[in-house]
């Protein structure tokens, strides 16, 4: 079937091969016949004969399309875009110094971590942050220079081209990394956050019981000091009102447990770096999926204003502290 002299794909589903999107065809260079892709017929089904309980199902063995119930499992797919608040070009690098007023004066833990060496590790991964984030930007440009039309092997260019899967994976790396880099971050702004609003508890039990920034998102510490902190309350402490922590915890989850997030590789940005992946909270595949695809100059502002918001939470605090470690 064809529209305007352009031939049609009809893709179906792997597996259960029922009916999944139509699109236009590819068109081979050399010899200007369409090419059909894998999981994919150019044999219109009927569609029209399909009711709202019904679907077309392809039968490979006839090469011909039936009509079956419509009673197929399939995901639940939510897209979701971060936006820091701000326009992309207000990004700039973040200069934190570990030994001015930028930080507030936290209490070490006696015996076992001096709390000054923890800032300065924060500081320089911050610096380092920044860097790979200069570093995937480029590869982005150099990702987008490569052609991805067919070239003969012996073509001077077929050298060029055999590096680009290389290339598309340090990218992907890169932005891995970051992620991580940022949620690490974040968790020992969290733990050094518990040390300044539970200094009693801790100095009972010499256990830092929220960790992680995951644990300031939990119901069970909602209007605690710790959460009020680290999360916000829109009165006495700045709230995260674009939800940065929310996306950044479910970006790292993802990345470090999700099997999903590897269908993401071949996903990038057209004119800007990316950060995509696939999250179903606990691995639940019968619960939502979400698309995460954030433009990556977002993510990046959206932590350096989490960090300076935190730090900013964290001297308002302060004063009331009188219980000392």
């Amino acid at each position: 079937m064809s529209v305007n002299s352009e031939t049609l794909v009809y893709h179906y589903e792997a597996r259960e091969r029922f009916l999944l999107w139509v699109g236009k065809a590819n068109i081979c260079p050399e010899t200007g016949v369409p090419l059909l892709p894998a999981n994919a017929t150019f044999v219109p089904p009927p569609i029209l004969a399909t009711q709202d309980d019904e679907i077309a199902q392809f039968d490979k063995a006839l090469n011909q399309w039936r009509i079956v119930p419509n009673n197929f499992w399939r995901p639940l797919c939510e897209e979701v875009n971060y936006d820091a608040g701000r326009l992309m070009a207000t990004y700039q690098p973040l200069s934190l110094s570990a030994f001015g007023s930028d930080f507030p004066n936290y209490p070490s833990i006696p015996q076992i971590c001096n709390s000054r060496v923890v800032v300065i590790a924060i500081c320089q991964r911050i610096r380092f942050i920044q860097e790979k984030f200069n570093t995937a930007c480029l590869l982005h440009k150099a990702i987008g220079r490569e052609s991805l039309s067919l070239v003969p092997l012996d073509s001077p260019d077929a050298a060029s081209l055999a590096c680009l899967p290389t290339d598309i994976y340090r990218y992907k790396l890169e932005i891995e990394s970051i992620v991580y880099l940022m949620r690490r971050v974040l968790d020992s702004l969290a733990q050094l956050t518990y040390l300044i609003t539970d200094a009693d508890m801790f100095q009972k039990t010499k256990k830092i019981a929220h960790n992680e920034i995951g644990r300031a998102l939990d119901v069970s510490t909602q209007g605690t000091d710790f959460s009020r902190v680290i999360v916000g309350d829109g009165e006495r402490y700045e709230k995260d009102s674009t939800e940065f922590l929310k996306i950044i915890n479910e970006l790292f989850n993802s990345f470090k447990h999700s099997l999903m997030h590897d269908e993401s590789y071949t996903l990038i940005g057209e004119e800007n770096p990316t950060i995509v992946t696939y999250h179903a909270k606990h691995n639940d595949h019968n619960s939502k999926i979400v698309f995460h695809n954030h433009s990556a100059h977002h993510i990046m502002m959206g932590f350096q204003d989490t960090v300076l918001r935190i730090l900013s939470n964290q001297k308002v605090f302060v004063p009331y502290v009188v219980a000392k470690i």
